[in-house]
């Protein structure tokens, strides 16, 4: 599993987790899947609609059923790998996780990249992050009232329900999770308003840290160098300084 770093961006709903990870994503050092057509980095359902739906891979059927419909998928497509790949890997994959790891692996080795990042919502968060016990995680935060002016504003646009309830109710369950996640590990953290006052010092923030993936050393969190720590503060959390180098 994962020999590169994986790199798992997790964020509530219009908080800005896809500006993030396409920031990221961006780097030479980091390979993600990626489209145009999707505004960049692309989230998938494949922790989710796919297990549910094909159930235990180890048993030959599931699996070749499972492969064949991702295939036609839009994320896979755009990762580029070819689906021969999924049957010839020795010994083959057996679970979810491993023919993940194995696509995005094959994709930062094409790239020449010492990670790979994907893009989750905290929905999905733990069950992804769990699979990955070496993955480094970053969680992207937003203001509540600002994230449900978005939220309304973009259910009215689509023509869905646009209530100031249904918003919040999110906002919290989403909250929850993320609460969650940042409890129980170490990650890293960044704000929408961040990224906001200067896109390019957030993602600097980072990207100083991949040109050593071995240092454990940090570097300063945007505006405020006093931050960065090689120990994480209370609840497990970093600044968007903190090393990914390990």
């Amino acid at each position: 599993m994962s020999r590169r770093s994986p790199i798992i961006v997790v964020g509530k709903n219009r908080s800005g987790t896809k500006w993030l990870s396409n920031l990221l994503a961006n780097h030479s050092r980091v390979a993600a899947v990626q489209s145009e057509l999707h505004n960049g980095v692309l989230e998938t359902n494949f922790f989710g609609v796919m297990q549910e739906t094909f159930g235990d891979v180890r048993r030959v059927e599931n699996y070749i059923a499972m492969v064949e419909a991702w295939a036609h998928t839009d994320f896979f497509k755009a990762s580029g790998c070819d689906k021969t790949l999924l049957y010839t890997s020795r010994p083959r994959p057996r679970s979810y996780a491993e023919v993940f790891d194995l696509i995005m692996e094959d994709m930062a080795r094409r790239e020449g990249a010492s990670h790979w990042l994907q893009k989750t919502s905290p929905l999905q968060a733990e069950s992804v992050v769990d699979s990955f016990p070496r993955c480094r995680v970053v969680v992207i935060t937003r203001e509540l009232i600002p994230t449900l002016e978005s939220s309304i504003t973009l259910a009215r646009t689509l023509g869905t329900d646009a209530s100031a309830a249904r918003a919040t109710f999110r906002f919290v369950l989403e909250q929850r999770l993320l609460d969650r996640i940042t409890a129980s590990r170490p990650v890293v953290m960044a704000t929408y308003e961040e990224l906001k006052a200067d896109s390019e010092a957030v993602r600097g923030a980072f990207a100083d840290n991949w040109s050593s993936s071995s240092s454990g050393a940090c570097c300063s969190c945007p505006g405020d160098p006093t931050r960065a720590s090689t120990h994480a503060p209370e609840r497990g959390t970093r600044s968007a300084g903190a090393s990914f180098g390990r």
